[in-house]
């Protein structure tokens, strides 16, 4: 049996309550400098992200997709050569196309 008042064991039990702080202390350091790693990480990866969408934005405008165009040879056509399909006066008094499309596929095919 172990003798609790033997002056071995104390020592052994102590120095074992000691090793467990200082790995608990050295765990809670390891796990702060991860924490600061992932956060720098995060930074870099919102910066990046702001990067790519002001990209997307500058790429999307409407004087850079006419410049592209204008350079791919492309011509602005003529205002009444367009069909429009909707917008403001659309379903007044003509059904559009895409009103038709859209009120037969609602049908239901038990209701004809």
């Amino acid at each position: 049996m172990i003798d609790l008042n033997n002056r071995n064991f104390k020592i052994i039990a102590g120095s074992l309550f000691v090793l467990g702080l200082a790995w608990q202390q050295i765990e809670a350091t390891r796990l702060g400098y991860e924490v600061e790693r992932a956060r720098h990480e995060e930074r870099i990866l919102r910066g990046r992200i702001g990067a790519v969408q002001i990209q997307l934005e500058t790429s999307l405008s409407p004087a850079q997709l006419a410049l592209q165009a204008k350079a791919m040879g492309m011509i602005q056509c003529d205002p009444a050569s367009l069909r429009v399909l909707g917008g403001p006066d659309a379903g007044r008094g003509q059904e559009t196309f895409l009103g038709r499309l859209f009120s037969r596929s609602l049908k239901s095919p038990l209701s004809t």
